[in-house]
């Protein structure tokens, strides 16, 4: 996903009607201290379920404005030198820093975020079993509108996203989407945070690209994909544009890289097939991923945000592969999966730091007709085809109800490359 922020559960504004579930999110300070827990929330955020529940668990709530009192009221220490610091965010507000200048802190990255950040085997149990059920889901979609476009059907940006909702909603552990669903065709894909409108949505045709980023909220885990399709006949300029953004986004899937490695670090991995043609993005490689959280999370990611060089990436950890290239005013192309980082074992291990790779959770198949298959090299060859065997074996027994789909699986990933 390449957008604003948006918070889990959070439906598109086509679908908002749509879902049973209910879930809370929200941003708020705190001050945790040796025999203190304290939240700073308005009360009206939470119902009396989860204040009971804070209440059960320590924590206290106050109103959100209170904590300003709160610090100013702490008291100054005699001796700043062996006096506890408190310890901030980066993000933390500027007024809160100003209310803390007369005592001891220090800026740190909370070890929650960083301990949320490497999945333990549940989740990546539940994050690989919610990835398949949305794979099918988007199968289904994908396989309908093309249907429906090649037969000449009026299929706005609007509509197929609350399609591509329908069929996620008909999915086991379903809650809502991740983000808005980012539904684009032709010129609107060259415009990287776009969000479809019904009275401004563009109709779905069979001589534009069409691109199609979005994700759900599972009860056991979070989604993120991106998929391009072509209808009709791509022009040899759009191919050749896929191919290499296709070509980035295996060669992060195949990398492997010492534990010691930023993703600040690894980001040109993916873009140098596209510099090899003059061509790039403008936006980060990849973000973390929560589970049945924030679909983007830290503090990891790879990019060329100088940020991203903080924070080393490590097993366990989930991250989007997502290179791109955007044409103003013709068309806008991102491949993307969610990778979970894993060790590798290698004939050796310099300087014993270890190494790592990806597994890809995304299981998806990627349109075979928008590639240039004369700019793969064979061993890229090799991956879109064991990528697509993958595909196939592990989403044909969720389809094996639907005739239909199961054909245009086997279509888009039993072709040869």
């Amino acid at each position: 996903m390449v957008s604003s922020w948006t918070p889990p559960g959070t439906l598109s504004s086509q679908n908002n009607k749509s879902s049973s579930f209910s879930f809370f999110l929200f941003l708020s300070p705190a001050y945790v201290s040796e025999d203190a827990a304290i939240l700073y929330l308005e009360s009206s955020k939470i119902t009396e379920a989860v204040a009971a529940h804070l209440t059960e668990a320590g924590v206290t709530t106050k109103d959100y404005r209170a904590i300003f009192q709160d610090l100013a009221a702490l008291p100054k220490p005699a001796d700043a030198q062996s006096a506890k610091k408190i310890l901030l965010p980066k993000t933390c507000n500027m007024a809160l820093v100003i209310l803390l200048e007369n005592i001891p802190t220090a800026t740190v990255v909370s070890p929650v975020t960083l301990s949320k950040a490497i999945k333990n085997d549940v989740e990546l149990k539940g994050i690989r079993a919610a990835h398949l059920r949305d794979g099918a889901a988007l199968c289904k979609f994908f396989c309908w509108l093309e249907a429906q476009v090649t037969a000449g059907a009026h299929i706005s940006e609007t509509a197929a996203a609350d399609k591509l909702f329908s069929f996620r909603q008909q999915q086991q552990n379903f809650v809502g989407l991740s983000f808005d669903t980012i539904s684009a065709s032709g010129p609107n894909g060259a415009i990287i945070h776009y969000r479809p409108h019904a009275d401004t949505a563009r109709m779905i045709t069979r001589d534009e690209v069409f691109l199609c980023d979005s994700g759900a909220q599972f009860l056991d885990g979070t989604t993120d994909v991106t998929r391009v399709f072509h209808f009709g006949n791509p022009t040899a300029h759009e191919k050749k544009c896929f191919t290499r953004v296709l070509q980035g986004h295996i060669a992060l899937d195949r990398a492997v890289f010492p534990s010691t490695l930023t993703g600040f670090q690894l980001d040109v991995v993916a873009r140098m097939p596209l510099w090899s043609s003059g061509l790039d993005y403008r936006h980060g490689t990849g973000h973390g991923v929560g589970a049945y959280l924030n679909v983007h999370e830290g503090p990891h990611g790879i990019g060329t945000r100088i940020s991203l060089n903080d924070f080393a990436l490590k097993a366990r950890m989930t991250v989007t592969n997502e290179p791109g290239y955007y044409e103003d005013n013709h068309f806008g192309i991102r491949i993307e999966n969610v990778l979970v980082i894993k060790p590798v074992e290698l004939e050796h291990n310099f300087g014993g730091v270890n190494f790592l790779g990806f597994e890809h959770v995304t299981i998806v198949p990627i349109q075979q007709k928008l590639v240039d298959t004369g700019l793969l090299t064979e061993a890229e060859k090799q991956w879109m085809v064991s990528y697509h065997n993958e595909c196939w074996e592990k989403l044909r027994p969720l389809l094996a109800d639907d005739p239909e789909t199961l054909a245009w699986l086997q279509t888009q990933t039993l072709s040869p490359v």
